[in-house]
């Protein structure tokens, strides 16, 4: 009878030490087929995740850059519009009352490293509307240069001459480049400078 208890409770261990046994390998079963197929989606959707919080960090940047862009341009374009005329010492000279704008154009362009081969001026050009149709309240002058330069240079002037605070017109801009140095521009540019009476 020992025996037999014996048997059966080693059975009823062998059938609970079979029962683990299963569970053991259900579960490395189902470990294995989550290997094979979540923990790898897992992995991919944590990718993916971190790829489009890049994504959403470097449109966020892009769009701030934009919006400063375009703010800078706004208040570009108010000072664009806010320009005034130049109030003269009224010496009934034209080219007397525009010389510090003359003077100031001259600067720029020596600080931006232009040579300059000619300067001609014209008074009261008959072509410009502002001053055929302005009834007298504005002074022009016409200003020819012969400029000689390379791109960044004149970029830079071009540049300034927008940022200048008193309204001048850019009528003519035509370059050329050297015919033996296609690296240097040669430039005619004629700049209309007002004055109000």
């Amino acid at each position: 009878m020992v025996n037999k208890e014996i048997v059966e409770i080693l059975k009823g261990k062998a059938i609970f030490l079979v029962l683990i046994l299963a569970i053991i390998a259900g579960g490395i079963f189902w470990l294995g087929i989550m290997d094979g197929a979540v923990i790898p989606a897992a992995i991919k959707n944590y990718q993916s995740e971190q790829e489009l919080k890049q994504e959403i960090k470097d449109k966020t940047r892009q769009l701030e850059q934009i919006e400063n862009d375009n703010k800078l341009k706004n208040e570009a374009a108010k000072k664009a519009t806010v320009k005034e005329f130049f109030k003269a010492q009224s010496t009934g000279d034209i080219t007397t009352d525009l010389a510090p704008m003359f003077e100031n154009v001259i600067t720029m362009i020596k600080q931006n490293g232009l040579r300059m081969k000619s300067i001609n001026y014209t008074v009261s050009p008959p072509e410009d509307n502002l001053v055929k149709n302005g009834g007298g309240a504005y002074n022009g002058c016409r200003v020819d240069f012969k400029l000689v330069g390379y791109y960044p240079q004149f970029t830079a002037l071009l540049q300034e001459l927008e940022m200048y605070p008193y309204f001048i017109n850019i009528s003519k801009f035509e370059v050329e480049p050297y015919q033996y140095d296609k690296r240097i521009l040669i430039t005619d540019l004629s700049i209309v400078f007002y004055s109000k009476r």
